[in-house]
């Protein structure tokens, strides 16, 4: 376990208020950061612990939650459909949906992966829109309370579940810098260019401030494998079968991907297992 106690202190993101402009140019510095070359091994590994639930839930269609400007999935979806073995679709879902970044990712995929228009929140995803779900880099927004929602609303609908989180507590000096210098020198190149994205960047770079005030907080607010596993008992005492864990990640900036997964119980199986490893 770490020697940092988990911290949920206020996150810019978080706030309804929060300037859609500001929003976007964060989720888009996100996703940019997740297609990047140096990002190869976190990619290879997102792809590692997905492949499996995935081919045991025989699901074609994947939901995701929390998606922001897109995400993960994207740029690994290719590669996991190949390892599956199966032709696949997704829907991206936010409870403040990045539209522009929606639309070209619809473009780009040619509506294999879809954005929900509308928002969606993660305690009440709707049933329709597929039975493997997956979150990304957004659980530590959840205090513990509402994560058991997170949770249990996912088993209520008796859905897969894998949930990726890229954040240690122990990382945050070195993701206050990272996100700091991101902010500032790549936001040319992470979407559109507008006028509100230059103000809000340069001369005094407000958004790379509060990117990298967000990102220690991520950090701060990271749950351990054994806190997760703790969390997933509680949702779900019967009926599913867990498994939490740390992987790392090889010659990457992210030293480790922590994870969750949950998956059904079918048959006469209905007590639960569980697993952890890292």
């Amino acid at each position: 376990m770490s020697a940092v106690r988990r911290k949920h202190l206020f996150e810019w993101e978080d706030q309804r208020w929060f300037p859609s402009s500001l929003r976007d140019l964060i989720t888009d510095h996100l996703r940019s950061a997740l297609s990047s070359p140096l990002t190869g091994t976190l990619r290879q590994t997102i792809c590692d612990i997905l492949e499996a639930p995935l081919r045991r839930s025989e699901s074609m269609r994947i939901v995701d939650v929390c998606s922001g400007g897109g995400g993960p999935l994207p740029a690994v979806f290719a590669r996991l459909g190949e390892r599956v073995g199966r032709p696949l679709t997704a829907t991206l879902t936010d409870l403040y949906p990045n539209e522009v970044a929606f639309r070209s990712i619809e473009i780009e995929f040619k509506g294999n992966i879809r954005g929900h228009p509308n928002p969606v929140s993660a305690f009440d995803v709707p049933a329709g829109l597929g039975s493997f779900q997956t979150l990304f880099s957004c659980f530590h927004h959840f205090q513990p309370a509402d994560a058991k929602r997170v949770l249990a609303d996912e088993v209520a609908k008796r859905r897969t579940i894998v949930i990726i989180e890229p954040f240690r507590r122990r990382d945050l000096v070195f993701v206050a810098l990272a996100t700091l210098a991101r902010g500032i020198v790549l936001t040319p190149f992470v979407g559109p260019m507008t006028v509100a994205r230059f103000l809000w960047t340069y001369p005094i770079p407000v958004s790379a401030m509060i990117f990298a005030w967000d990102g220690v907080v991520s950090c701060l607010r990271a749950y351990e494998p054994g806190e997760m596993l703790a969390l997933a008992y509680q949702s779900a005492p019967t009926g599913y079968r867990w498994h939490a864990g740390r992987r790392p990640v090889p010659y990457s900036p992210v030293r480790s991907i922590t994870y969750l997964i949950g998956e059904p119980l079918h048959g006469r199986l209905t007590q639960p297992s569980a697993a952890f490893s890292g």
